[in-house]
């Protein structure tokens, strides 16, 4: 359905606003992908509504799409999977909010080591993306740039006692992002650069 629709905003785009034919394929791509994001957050977003959690929710989007996007990870094969793996991921999110706020310690634990992966990890090449040297350095350069905000900002709001459920989702952001870095890593889904090409511009 969502590639209908994709198709069907694409041919309006080449047969209204004369969009190349050639570039037909990107565009679709570039829809798909922006319904999926859409279907996904909106879907998010609703269920903190329904649960009590819009804020929360709102904090844990924004430093896990603002990471996620620089880190990549462990991505399912078809939307649906990616759809319903989020969908429980968040509501595991929220349950065991109230034991992670109870026990600090191992929560502090674990974030700390979400944040030691995230950092020495930074980014992993997926096939899919396969990026050059260049390119993997300059994202990697980036994801930690952004781990360092993000960071700085939870370390902030502790300061200041900012109520731990708040925290706690910025804190899941952070944490997801390791844990998708780690599944990609041990599922194999990481282009080594050995592998394959070693540069986009390569010969």
């Amino acid at each position: 359905m969502i590639e209908r629709l994709a198709n069907s905003i694409t041919d309006f785009l080449i047969r209204e606003q004369g969009v190349s034919e050639k570039m037909k394929e990107w565009y679709v791509y570039t829809f798909v992908r922006m319904l999926e994001n859409i279907i996904s957050i909106g879907s998010l977003l609703i269920l903190g509504i329904i649960l009590g959690k819009f804020i929360q929710t709102v904090l844990f989007l924004i430093f896990f799409v603002s990471l996620r996007q620089r880190t990549g990870g462990f991505h399912f094969e078809q939307y649906w999977h990616c759809y319903v793996g989020s969908m429980l991921i968040y509501l595991a999110v929220v349950v065991i909010e109230s034991v992670m706020i109870s026990n600090t310690k191992i929560w502090y634990v674990i974030l700390v080591i979400a944040i030691i992966i995230v950092f020495a990890m930074g980014t992993v090449n997926h096939p899919n993306i396969n990026f050059s040297h260049e390119e993997l350095r300059a994202s990697r350069r980036l994801a930690r740039y952004i781990l360092t905000i993000e960071v700085i900002i939870i370390g902030a709001f502790m300061g200041v006692k900012l109520p731990n459920t708040y925290i706690w989702y910025m804190s899941a952001g952070v944490i997801l992002c390791a844990i998708l870095l780690a599944l990609a890593r041990v599922g194999k889904q990481e282009l080594l650069l050995d592998e394959g090409r070693t540069g986009k511009n390569d010969g």
